[in-house]
């Protein structure tokens, strides 16, 4: 039987999955109360956890007293940034891109036979360097909750626990997104995967590779010179990407 996973909002913040005895752990902590909206898959909408059969039996009976435990301060930012995700994806896949140009030209490839002369050279490179960037992200997500895209828009993926996931679930993450979220990097694909996830985003407030690897994204305040950095950086890499073709 499948353990139903569980979200709570925190003042308009997601948070979650959590298992049954994660929230009613939070009940006591005086962190959930009746009217904190909840919701889980098999429900429509979000309702309050006091009207939820599951979850109204963790909470005292009127009159009770019951000690509290000031939980940890949390930033307080709406956890529905889709276009601060997709910034921080692009920008990341971007990255790796030119990284992998640069070693490539620098090491074992010769530049007369650089890859990208045809559109399906370029695609299948494409292909190929995001598909490796899968084992990388994971590698850094299991060591520092980010990479270095989602660094900039203050975001970390971690496990229902607030712990750093391990490498196996930050790469079943990783390959979902790849598959889900990226469309493989087809053309056209990626489009469509890129709407669908939008959708299930702003609908569901997860996204289907954050449930099914049990993650918890997590956005954080960063400066407003971050949106200005991150597209520096984007020009950048452009111009040293066209400065390498031309060298080629």
């Amino acid at each position: 039987m499948t353990t139903v996973q569980w979200h709570y909002d925190n003042e308009n913040r997601p948070r979650g999955p959590f298992t049954e005895d994660e929230i009613a752990a939070r009940i006591t902590r005086g962190e959930i109360h009746r009217d904190t909206l909840v919701w889980a898959e098999h429900m429509d909408d979000w309702v309050p956890a006091g009207s939820v059969g599951e979850l109204s039996k963790h909470f005292p009976h009127p009159g009770e007293e019951v000690e509290v435990t000031l939980a940890p301060h949390e930033v307080l930012v709406s956890q529905v940034q889709p276009w601060a995700r997709f910034f921080a994806r692009f920008l990341d896949y971007l990255t790796f891109d030119f990284v992998i140009i640069v070693i490539a030209i620098f090491t074992v490839i010769n530049l007369a036979e650089f890859p990208g002369t045809t559109p399906v050279e370029l695609y299948v490179f494409a292909m190929a360097t995001s598909f490796l960037w899968i084992f990388v992200e994971a590698l850094l997500l299991s060591i520092y909750g980010t990479t270095p895209g989602k660094y900039i828009f203050g975001i970390r993926v971690l496990g229902a626990r607030g712990k750093k996931l391990s490498f196996g679930a930050a790469l079943k993450r990783a390959l979902l997104v790849w598959v889900k979220g990226v469309g493989l990097a087809l053309p056209v694909v990626n489009i469509v995967t890129a709407v669908l996830g939008y959708r299930q985003l702003e609908k569901k407030h997860t996204a289907s590779w954050d449930r099914d690897s049990n993650a918890a994204v997590e956005h954080h305040h960063y400066s407003i010179l971050s949106p200005i950095f991150y597209f520096i950086i984007i020009l950048v890499l452009l111009f040293l990407l066209g400065i390498l073709a031309l060298i080629r």
